[in-house]
């Protein structure tokens, strides 16, 4: 990305907002590796799930944008996302 000269800042922002949401993932799944109890456990993998499900969109989108071709699917995938990100964000802690 950084090579090819585009004055298209759309790709160059939905591949930034894809890296930075697939890190989170990689961290999220590293932490509840890591994790000590079951608490941090469930933590992590809340985390890696909220950024995973919105990294696949926003991949799927820079594909879309950076090869011109976007089709109704795209927006359908997205939704579906969208939905899985917003009940794992919402999603209440296990409690004991």
């Amino acid at each position: 990305m950084g090579v090819r000269r585009s004055s298209q800042r759309t790709v160059n922002l939905l591949f930034a907002f894809f890296s930075l949401a697939y890190a989170a993932a990689i961290m999220g799944a590293r932490a509840s590796y890591l994790a000590d109890t079951l608490d941090e456990f469930a933590t992590g993998v809340q985390v890696a799930t909220f950024f995973a499900a919105v990294g696949f969109p926003l991949l799927a989108w820079f594909v879309a944008v950076y090869t011109r071709v976007r089709p109704r699917v795209l927006l359908l995938i997205t939704r579906v996302f969208a939905v899985v990100a917003f009940a794992r964000l919402h999603n209440p802690q296990p409690g004991p």
